[in-house]
């Protein structure tokens, strides 16, 4: 506990510097994380025979966080266009070889690439909105509270397993526990952060959003690695196994946070 206490010590602050830095910073940031999750994915089903798929999820990760920093450059499309033909070369070639499921292998690549680098892409762009450090705390806050609440309340009290062969310890009552924290999280810090400037209802319905639909950002990570057979994506982090497991609500989270305060702050 006293391991994994102190690495969620370590992340926080580095995520708080890199956040109100902002700017190229946060961007970068986000690149070197997204880019090490893009790394265990590939890992992840390299242990199976997939390899090969490191360079098309970086390709499109890279591709995706370029365009978001630099849109006037026009990269998105003629670099996603550019990772595929290399990618089908790729698995020509494998196929060539005669190496293990060359058609497998070439759509973990896109799958990983996609997953990363279009749902990461919104962590800067919630960061470039009007107010985006604090709309970021508020999202990501609640995100991290609706994490810790169902984790140490499922320990706790839980008893009914959501989805026992996927993720065994997770339970309702911890879920349930992760929504209430999220919403009162969401509602706290967007009363202290933003104040009279926006109603803190908006906080908490995010939150209440983040609590409801990250849990499948979870399930559905830990469904990937439970078909490779195993517990983590890596052991980058100690006591919490690799940065894919900590980002998979995470992501979730920017999109929640990003498509709710460019559509409904202001109108609500």
């Amino acid at each position: 506990m006293w391991q994994r206490a102190r690495t969620a010590f370590i992340l926080l602050a580095i995520f708080l510097v890199a956040g109100v830095a902002g700017g190229t910073w946060y961007w970068a940031a986000c690149l070197v994380v997204l880019s090490l999750a893009g790394w265990e994915w590939a890992r992840l089903f390299g242990q199976r025979g997939l390899t090969g798929s490191l360079g098309g999820v970086l390709g499109l990760i890279w591709v995706m966080l370029l365009d978001v920093q630099w849109p006037d450059l026009q990269l998105l499309r003629p670099g996603i266009a550019i990772v595929l033909i290399v990618a089908m070369v790729q698995m020509a070639i494998r196929t060539g070889k005669g190496l293990p499921e060359p058609a497998t292998s070439f759509s973990v690549k896109l799958a990983g690439g996609l997953y990363l680098g279009w749902m990461g892409m919104h962590l800067p762009m919630l960061r470039m909105l009007p107010d985006g450090l604090s709309w970021t705390f508020v999202t990501l806050g609640s995100v991290v509270v609706a994490d810790t609440t169902a984790y140490f309340i499922g320990r706790q009290i839980g008893k009914h397993k959501i989805a026992p062969r996927i993720s065994p310890g997770k339970s309702w009552e911890g879920y349930l526990a992760g929504i209430i924290g999220a919403m009162a999280a969401g509602g706290i810090f967007s009363a202290l952060l933003i104040g009279a400037r926006q109603s803190p209802v908006h906080g908490m319905l995010i939150g209440l959003l983040c609590g409801v639909l990250c849990l499948f950002g979870d399930l559905g990570i830990s469904g990937f690695k439970r078909q490779m057979g195993v517990k983590d994506s890596s052991g980058l982090l100690p006591g919490h196994g690799g940065i894919l497991d900590r980002l998979d609500t995470v992501l979730v989270g920017a999109v929640i946070g990003f498509y709710y305060v460019q559509w409904l702050v202001g109108w609500l």
